[in-house]
């Protein structure tokens, strides 16, 4: 239970640093094809998705820290890994599916309010994310594979 603790409270303390360390380091693309549309406009079409988007970035990242708490699986990092994973596959599936059925056009619309919103390039982030996504993805592979022996 105080993994689980200390890795929301090292979360909740850590995200706000990392995202102005990489918004530094990847500035937003100045111009867009949704620029039109305006910032405020793009709030209120997008900002209920950036709510859920950080929803369920937290549940992904607590849900296999459960795994220590009821003994579940392997005891070691893999869990972590794989919390550290769903962080990113869980919100961006959700917002993924949401936006998709609007249309390629919605999809990008929320990431590029997403990129303004935080401050940084998507550019950056999407390498951040697809590791993370691998490295959840490798996690979810060993915790099975240790499962199952």
């Amino acid at each position: 239970m105080f993994g689980i603790f200390l890795s929301a409270l090292l979360s909740f303390f850590l995200t706000p640093l990392i995202i102005k360390i990489i918004s530094k380091m990847s500035p937003v693309e100045t111009i867009s094809k949704f620029d039109k549309m305006g910032m405020e406009e793009m709030r209120i079409r997008n900002n209920w998705l950036d709510s859920m988007f950080t929803f369920l970035m937290f549940i992904g990242l607590l849900l296999p820290l459960t795994l220590y708490y009821f003994n579940i699986g392997p005891q070691n990092f893999w869990p972590l890994g794989l919390s550290f994973g769903l962080m990113v596959i869980l919100p961006v599936t959700v917002i993924s599916i949401i936006t998709l059925q609007k249309g390629s056009d919605r999809f990008n619309e929320f990431w590029r309010y997403y990129e303004l919103k935080w401050n940084f390039s998507l550019k950056s982030i999407r390498l951040l994310y697809m590791l993370f996504a691998l490295i959840g993805l490798v996690s979810l592979f060993m915790i099975l594979v240790t499962i199952i022996k």
